[in-house]
């Protein structure tokens, strides 16, 4: 098996990043859901109003859990509690 110095595979990685990372493009997009669910923005809203009305805590704990790191990565479990 053939033994690849460090550098050459440093190089290899920084050329794949070079020619790759120009072509990826993520845009978030406030209509997104306009033509595939219109009614997504009010089922939201009524969902979260009716969990408000029994627990006014609701949309902070969901504002908090949206913007909480941990919680794209997984790694708080106090979201699962009460």
């Amino acid at each position: 098996m053939a033994k690849f110095a460090p550098k050459t595979i440093l190089f290899h990685t920084f050329l794949l990043l070079l020619t790759t990372l120009p072509q990826s493009r993520a845009a978030l997009d406030p209509h997104y859901y306009d033509q595939t669910c219109p009614q997504a923005e009010k089922i939201i809203f009524q969902t979260v109003y009716n969990a408000s009305i029994h627990d006014p805590k609701v949309p902070a704990r969901i504002l908090r859990m949206f913007f909480h790191d941990c919680f794209i990565r997984g790694c708080d479990a106090s979201l699962l509690l009460d």
